[in-house]
């Protein structure tokens, strides 16, 4: 070589953080309401405050993010007091999360898009309404995926345990959503 003098270093840095993995829960729950499918539809689609908190009472606040009440196109913001079982620091504070519908036919389904503003959980939810002798089945099914779990709390994990505190947790609050529609709207 001339008199070109070249500096062939190099260097590289990697940063690593803990092992962690998602995990997956899959749900579903039946309620029979003595109720109308529209009726039904009315309270499962009302995004207020005080009517959501009727059949989720952790519910804290309801922020609309984006587009019109009751149209299918509203994105909210929901902050909850409920507790979280899969998390670093379990019985941690759910992370608040939007909620999107990204699909509504109605009054027979609404497919509802969850997403933490932290990442730490994500979910698509089923809500499909089966109206039979004025009575409405309302058939509610999640698909949950709680992400960035650490390598040591999944190797731990107790899926039916897990499983067992969901359903709780499901038949609680759809009980009280039953239970809101029909004194709400007593049946005909």
């Amino acid at each position: 070589m001339d008199d070109m003098s070249v500096n062939t270093s190099t260097g590289s840095t990697s940063v690593f953080t803990e092992l962690s993995a998602s995990l997956f829960q899959i749900c579903r729950v039946e309620v029979v309401i003595e109720s109308p499918a529209a009726d039904v539809w009315a309270v499962l689609t009302d995004l207020s405050l005080e009517t959501l908190q009727l059949w989720n009472p952790g519910l804290k606040s309801v922020k609309r993010i984006s587009g019109e009440p009751g149209t299918g196109s509203e994105c909210v913001l929901l902050t909850k007091n409920d507790r979280v079982m899969l998390t670093k620091e379990e019985g941690a504070a759910q992370a608040p999360f939007y909620m999107r519908a990204v699909r509504m036919v109605r009054p027979h389904q609404r497919v509802l898009r969850i997403d933490a503003v932290d990442a730490s959980y994500g979910a698509f939810v089923d809500h499909s309404l089966y109206e039979f002798d004025r009575k409405t089945k309302l058939v509610y099914s999640g698909y949950i995926e709680t992400r960035h779990v650490p390598a040591g709390q999944v190797k731990t994990f107790d899926d039916k345990k897990a499983a067992a505190d969901m359903m709780e947790y499901l038949y609680h609050t759809h009980g009280l959503l039953k239970r809101a529609i029909e004194e709400r709207v007593p049946a005909r």
